[in-house]
């Protein structure tokens, strides 16, 4: 199914159902802005980067914005500019749909993680759908409605205690938390691939690094933390 496609189908089915669309940040608002798409509906971005920094539990409590604020280096005002904002219709209202368009690699699928066990957290009764895909505006596009009730679980075992869990039966979602976990190992794949090209500038190295990893999705940010991670722990054996 064609990206525009999707959304006309979900258009279709959210007439007489108040219907929410939680993109994957303001890049996929804007492009959806600029096609005139779901113009009947709630749309909203998801403003966080959940594949880095520690997290907690409940979701979205003082707590949590705390610590992720500090992992973001910003202070808790900015944090709440910037993704608690954007996040208020999902917060204040009631709808009959959720949609969730997010895509396929790890940096998406962390965050459906988190907003899929918001979801359980907050006892969410509206019918849930996840449609995942590898680019904005592609072909291939997956719609699926997700039954919640393990989400909670899953979100506790993978982003706070960074542990394997069962399969999901979710195909795409086990791969980018196998992917998500694998660099936990000091020699995972990025780590190591950094290491065999020292020889070109942090900048180069990030370019380099968004080409060769797109199952990943990660930008400028999380590669140049990962960099210097990789830079420090070679200067500490």
């Amino acid at each position: 199914m064609g990206f525009m496609e999707a959304m006309r189908k979900m258009e279709d089915q959210s007439c007489n159902q108040k219907t929410i669309h939680v993109l994957n940040g303001q890049a996929m608002l804007q492009t959806v802005k600029e096609n005139q798409l779901l113009l009947d509906d709630t749309v909203i971005a998801f403003n966080e980067a959940m594949c880095t920094h520690q997290t907690n539990f409940p979701i979205f409590t003082e707590n949590f914005n705390h610590l992720r604020a500090k992992g973001h280096d910003v202070t808790l005002e900015s944090y709440h500019s910037v993704v608690l904002q954007a996040l208020q219709p999902l917060f204040d209202t009631t709808f009959d749909q959720i949609v969730l368009w997010f895509g396929k690699d790890v940096f998406c699928q962390m965050n459906v993680l988190t907003l899929l066990a918001y979801f359980e957290q907050a006892g969410v009764k509206a019918a849930i759908y996840l449609a995942t895909f590898d680019e904005i505006m592609d072909d291939g596009v997956t719609l699926q409605q997700m039954r919640l009730g393990t989400f909670r679980e899953l979100y506790g075992t993978v982003l706070i205690e960074k542990r394997q869990p069962n399969p999901t039966g979710n195909v795409i979602l086990d791969q980018a938390i196998a992917l998500f976990l694998a660099l936990e190992q000091l020699d995972n794949p990025i780590a190591l691939w950094i290491k065999q090209n020292q020889e070109l500038t942090d900048n180069q190295l990030v370019q380099a690094l968004i080409q060769q990893f797109p199952e990943y999705g990660y930008g400028d940010v999380q590669y140049q933390a990962l960099i210097q991670n990789t830079k420090n722990n070679a200067k500490d054996k």
